[in-house]
């Protein structure tokens, strides 16, 4: 059985995800309120630009985390009965951290949706 930590994994690349959400949507906004000069078009680029690559991000994390708990569950009969049991009480969170994940993709890109139609209303 291989050892490394899939839930570090996932929550670094979350961690990553969400620097790079409040840097596009700050950036963003210094945009709206003119502290910054920029062409709109260019930083509303720029800005989905590092939303598509946070929710990249948050999509490896996701695929990480599942494919090593699949393997993990893959394996649980080869272990004892005590880790057997630890990996069933695991199970709810397991499930729990990939909905959260898939959520806040979804959220990103719905933000993502909303600079891009504020944007072209403004051109």
């Amino acid at each position: 059985m291989n050892v490394w930590f899939p839930e570090s994994v996932y929550f670094i690349s979350l961690g990553y995800a969400v620097v790079l959400m409040t840097t596009s949507l700050l950036f963003y906004h210094m945009i709206k309120t003119h502290s910054l000069e920029m062409p709109l078009f260019i930083s509303s680029l720029l800005a989905i630009i590092l939303i598509i690559i946070s929710v990249v991000f948050v999509a490896a994390g996701i695929a990480t985390y599942y494919y090593r708990l699949k393997e993990l569950h893959a394996e649980r009969k080869e272990l004892p009965a005590l880790h057997q049991q630890i990996l069933l009480h695991e199970l709810p969170f397991y499930y729990l951290y990939i909905a959260l994940g898939i959520v806040f993709m979804i959220v990103e890109l719905i933000i993502c949706f909303y600079i891009i139609v504020g944007t072209m209303k403004e051109l």
